[in-house]
């Protein structure tokens, strides 16, 4: 934290069910990707905005 710091002891840990990983990764990597590309069109708009607010347009 900004302010100071914390100590943190694990309780107990659950162990990733590989199984039901291997199905879902593909959907997931979909998911993933499609919000990188909307993160990324996002940023090149407001750039493109501010680029024509910049030149007079």
């Amino acid at each position: 934290m900004p302010s100071g710091f914390y100590i943190i002891k694990l309780k107990s840990k659950i162990p990733v069910d590989e199984n039901k990983f291997r199905e879902e990764k593909p959907e997931f990597a979909k998911k993933l990707l499609l919000q990188k590309r909307e993160e990324y069109f996002s940023r090149f708009l407001q750039e493109l905005k501010r680029k024509a607010q910049l030149s007079g347009y």
